[in-house]
């Protein structure tokens, strides 16, 4: 009995062991591919550098992987296509094992990866920000995205980063999604770039005015008060203007603990206005039938910020729908065609609703929120005519944003 025991055991051993060898091999190709898409990335953005000189972006690309590769008898080879913005990558190298080299089993680890430059981040004028939610940028029903001079970009890695309903349209110069598209893709007047890498929010140094004390509590502007102009302060409990014409002396507006909301026919105009929001239900609520016409600030704490929501502000967080609150900063207005500067809700939703045109008549509207939604049948346009405007763009959106690269493996 004890001699069979004693000639498997070498085959026992040789099984264990070519079983360590296999884990060895796997965790070689694991780590030699991180490597080789590393490389690649890493040479593809040299492309926006040197995008005539092959050679160099090559040698990037082995530099890289020669200072990140553990294995001394590593192959590298890299290939760059000026034409087609690419780079490819290859490393091979000798697994080190104990149980299957002497028996020829053991054959050299090949792994590949490809990168592309897939362009310029370019005139971003829509940014959804959240970082994993689906639909971060959705366009329901018949509803129209209009931006054709500049770039739409999604930062949510979700398969869902875009959805677009298929009588919905998307016509715009670049779309850029960290995740993937789901929806009419013949709504699309650009093929997107999915899987780009996430981009840090652009405004996110951006000052907040001064919310502290109260100069209004629960102010309402009605039928009954009459048409009206309003003062720059904290509005503590929101504004109303409900059924009145009001007009809006420039400078920084907060609304602290309650919502700035333009009802039944009224209206609210003003240039050089910028709208800060804090505190629970602290929201925009462009109602329907409201009448919309604002610019930003040219100067102070609020330069170029027409709509700002505090981050930072743990009463603005979620606390549940209901008791009045509302999900999301909403404009429904069918006459809200010119707001001029940059939308900037950092820590909710936009929803624009509706079945005319909004801020067509602007110069330029930039839009930076954690997510966006257009419904219904509005068609929203996002000009970028920065040069006839007298409200600066803020710094990382707009023409500004130009030179942010983004590369992609496409392997």
């Amino acid at each position: 009995m004890m001699l069979p025991i004693a000639l498997m055991l070498p085959v026992v051993i040789l099984l264990l062991g070519s079983s360590i060898d296999m884990m060895r091999i796997t965790a070689l190709e694991r780590d030699l591919q991180a490597v080789a898409d590393g490389g690649a990335l890493y040479a593809a953005g040299e492309l926006a550098i040197s995008s005539d000189d092959a050679a160099r972006v090559e040698a990037v690309a082995i530099s890289y992987v020669t200072n990140t590769v553990s294995s001394e008898d590593a192959i590298i080879q890299a290939k760059a296509d000026t034409q087609l913005q690419t780079v490819k990558v290859s490393i091979s190298a000798e697994p080190v094992t104990y149980f299957m080299n002497p028996f020829d089993m053991v054959k050299r680890v090949e792994v590949y990866a490809e990168a592309q430059l897939a362009g310029s981040a370019g005139n971003l004028c829509l940014i959804a920000l959240t970082a994993t939610k689906p639909s971060a940028i959705e366009i329901n029903n018949k509803a129209k995205l209009t931006a054709e001079n500049c770039a739409i970009y999604s930062n949510s890695t979700s398969e869902l980063s875009l959805r677009v309903n298929p009588t919905a349209e998307v016509l715009v110069d670049q779309v850029v999604l960290a995740g993937g598209f789901k929806g009419n893709i013949d709504g699309l007047s650009s093929e997107p770039v999915t899987d780009a890498p996430q981009i840090d929010d652009p405004l996110a140094g951006r000052q907040a005015p001064n919310s502290m004390g109260c100069d209004f509590h629960d102010y309402v502007i009605d039928a009954d008060t009459g048409d009206s102009d309003i003062v720059p302060g904290v509005y503590c409990g929101g504004l109303t203007i409900d059924s009145a014409m009001v007009a809006a002396e420039s400078g920084e507006y907060v609304m602290k603990n309650g919502r700035l909301s333009v009802l039944n026919q009224g209206g609210l105009y003003g240039d050089g206005v910028g709208f800060y929001f804090t505190g629970t239900n602290a929201k925009l609520d462009f109602a329907a039938e409201s009448n919309i016409g604002l610019s930003a600030p040219r100067t102070g704490v609020m330069t170029g910020l027409l709509f700002f929501s505090d981050i930072n502000n743990p009463l603005a967080k979620e606390v549940g729908l209901g008791a009045g609150l509302m999900d999301g900063h909403v404009i429904r207005s069918d006459n809200a065609r010119r707001l001029v500067g940059t939308i900037y809700l950092p820590d909710d939703k936009l929803v624009v609703d509706g079945d005319t045109p909004v801020a067509d008549l602007s110069e330029y509207t930039v839009i930076v929120a954690k997510s966006f939604e257009l419904n219904n049948g509005p068609n929203l346009i996002l000009q970028t005519d920065y040069a006839s405007s007298n409200v600066p763009v803020p710094d990382g959106v707009g023409a500004e944003a130009v030179g942010e690269t983004y590369v992609r493996i496409v392997n």
